[in-house]
Formats: C-alpha cells, structure tokens, sequence
C-alpha cells in the first residue's frame, strides 16, 4: 500500500547519491532492482512477523560497525542488519545479491554444519565453491560477543534472487551452531597459525582461477 512512497524515497536517495537532480539513463534499471528488493524484503518480513504471530519487530542496527581481534589480527567490517522479531532472540542478517552455496543459507544439523566447515577450510577448494557467506556470518557474530551482546543469536541470509519463492529460514538448524561455532573457531585458529608462521612455505594454487584477483600475483612467479 506504500508502494509509491517506497519509490520516491529510493528516487530521492539515487538522485541524493548522484548528485543528481533526476534519475536516469542506466539508473532507472537500477532504481527499478532496488524498488523490487524493498518491496521484497518487507514483504518476507510481514510472512516472518505472521509466522511468529507478531505485530511487529525492532530494527537494532543497520550497517552495524564490528570488530574482533584473534591471535594479533584484526577482522573489522559492517552487519548488514541487526533486529528482533522473538523477544530475547537477537538476529544477524546479512543481504546477498549473488551466488550462495547449498548450506549457507541453511544448515538443518550438525552433520550439515560440520560438511560447511571442511569446505571452508579445504585446501585448493576453488573459490567460488568456498562457503565464504557461512564465514562472514562466523565473523558478525564474533563482532557481536565482542561488543558486549551475550544474548541469543539467530542468524539469515536474504537472498535476494530467491526470496520471493524460498523466503527466509533461520541458518541453524537443532544442534547445528554448536558444531559450525566450535568447526570454524578451531580452523580459524590454525590457519592463523599457519599464516603467522615462519616453518610454513607459500604454495601456488591448484585453481588458477583464484589467481585472477590475487594481491600477490605479479611476484609469485605464476
């Protein structure tokens, strides 16, 4: 019913972006894509709100700043989004536009769990085959605990590609979290260890696709 009112203030935002008077040209297609995942969204959130028998839910933080520290290195990055729809249950979100994995959207056991961790810590996995999203979340809640939350944490992902026919599912399933949380903590900690290192060599790559986007690429000799 505020359709229109969604639009304007999109517009509005493009034009403020752009410092343009107008949209238009090639941003129209863009206003357009991010009209649908507006819409979209807040129509997954009302079936979230109706499945839970809610009247509503509490944004806690948009582009929530984090950070955490292990072992003399500093992850640092922004939550998408931080809300509440359960009292007492705080949910992580995060938006994806592009691929996601079968698993990291969703992990209905621990053996599901466990499968995500050994192929995001695999050797010579092909990047685009790494569950690097389920990592990324590992990482929010990490920012999280760190900024003093010691509550319950919930996490989804919204796909935006497939959110109109899947919708969204909490990413743990019963018993899963625990095998993800206590997976990713150990092999975070030994590649660290790795990487700091000075007995561990540099090795190349069996997928040279990952060589495309390297920071080391012109010195590696490949």
């Amino acid at each position: 019913r505020r359709g229109k009112e969604i639009r304007d203030m999109v517009s509005a935002l493009i034009e403020e972006k752009m410092k343009s008077p107008q949209v238009s040209g090639r941003d129209l297609v863009t206003r357009s894509l991010i009209e649908r995942y507006v819409l979209e969204t807040l129509k997954c959130d009302i079936r979230i709100l109706d499945s839970n028998g809610a009247k509503g839910f509490e944004v806690l933080g948009l582009e929530k700043e984090g950070a955490w520290d292990r072992k003399g290195f500093h992850f640092y990055g922004f939550i998408d989004r931080v809300d509440s729809f359960i009292p007492g249950v705080v949910r992580v979100v995060d938006y994806k536009t592009g691929t996601v994995l079968d698993g990291e959207k969703h992990m209905p056991d621990a053996a599901s769990a466990q499968k995500v961790v050994d192929a995001l810590f695999a050797k010579d996995t092909a990047d685009s085959r790494r569950p690097k999203i389920a990592f990324q979340m590992f990482l929010y809640d990490r920012f999280m605990e760190n900024s003093g939350f010691s509550g319950k944490l919930d996490n989804a992902v919204y796909h935006m590609v497939s959110l109109p026919s899947a919708g969204v599912v909490s990413m743990f399933g019963n018993g899963a979290r625990e095998v993800f949380d206590e997976g990713m903590m150990s092999g975070v900690d030994s590649l660290l260890d790795e990487i700091s290192s000075t007995q561990v060599g540099f090795s190349h790559a069996s997928d040279t696709d990952s060589c495309k986007f390297c920071d080391f690429k012109n010195i590696c000799g490949r």
